[in-house]
């Protein structure tokens, strides 16, 4: 039973990473988040150097650790009130009487998660309903940390995401190409000499302005693609509600989240879409050429 825990927790030394409230765990130093991020940036088409954070983020995901710490209580709440095995009963008896790892780590997940009364009376809830209190208040939590450490603000965005939900454009840009182009500029990996850290010198390449190459500059300032983006805005303009009213912060995440919840009318919507496929594939385009 111990390696259900040990697994999770691991040393009880602290190390650097992201972590979940109340735990002594650090996410992206597990073995099976490492898996899980590698997945989910399979998924994005980006590269491994990519922040676990912001692709979690990207598409809505929580860590695997959520999901296990919630069966691993709902197994040991189950075996104390529910299981009719003889063998398991047995087990529970024998890692009680040598206060196990284990029992210890199920009494540190219920005390800190404000869930105590459950360790000093086993049926005042059932099992399916503690199951789904503490998955509930784990993403909380989580949910919690992630927006205080919201990664996009590293990259000078800010308020691109109001929901921890899987990103609009990606059920709303149809194209793989243009959606990989869009993420890569969201999580930090895309052509950008601020992207990946791997670039000494941060300054544009591109125009003389002497101005940091940031996602914003690029898509918004840049004078090297000012004829892209002239078009662009000309063609859009008149599909965003106030668009006048608009600020750089508010017209980049309309951008970079493809968000037809500000587009005028719902018929508008298809032109909208096509309007940023074409300007982030061609501003994308300049930029490489000139890599």
């Amino acid at each position: 039973m111990d390696d259900k825990f040990n697994v999770l927790f691991g040393s009880k030394h602290l190390t650097n990473g992201v972590s979940l409230h109340n735990f002594d765990m650090k996410l992206d130093n597990n073995v099976y988040e490492r898996m899980h991020s590698r997945f989910l940036k399979n998924v994005l088409n980006v590269n491994k150097y990519s922040s676990n954070s912001a692709v979690r983020g990207e598409l809505g995901r929580f860590p695997l650790a959520i999901k296990i710490l919630s069966l691993s209580l709902k197994y040991w709440h189950s075996m104390n009130t529910n299981s009719p095995n003889v063998l398991l009963k047995c087990a529970l008896k024998s890692e009680i009487l040598h206060n196990s790892r284990w029992l210890q780590s199920i009494e540190y997940l219920l005390k800190t998660n404000g869930l105590a009364y459950v360790w000093n009376d086993l049926y005042s809830v059932s099992t399916n309903y503690l199951y789904q209190l503490i998955k509930c208040r784990l993403s909380d939590q989580y949910i919690q940390t992630w927006f205080a450490n919201d990664p996009y603000k590293s990259i000078g965005i800010d308020g691109l995401k109001s929901q921890y939900i899987c990103s609009n454009y990606l059920s709303h840009i149809l194209s793989p190409n243009i959606r990989s182009m869009i993420t890569k500029l969201r999580v930090n990996n895309s052509v950008l000499r601020t992207s990946g850290y791997t670039h000494i010198d941060n300054i544009c390449p591109e125009c003389n302005s002497n101005a940091i190459e940031s996602v914003n500059h690029f898509l918004l300032d840049c004078p090297k693609s000012k004829n892209i983006r002239n078009i662009f805005l000309k063609k859009v303009k008149s599909l965003i509600l106030n668009y006048n009213c608009l600020s750089k912060q508010e017209l980049l995440c309309i951008i970079l989240d493809a968000d037809i919840d500000r587009v005028k009318d719902k018929s508008l919507i298809k032109e909208f879409l096509s309007n940023i496929s074409n300007f982030i594939k061609n501003i994308y385009m300049n930029r490489l050429e000139n890599k």
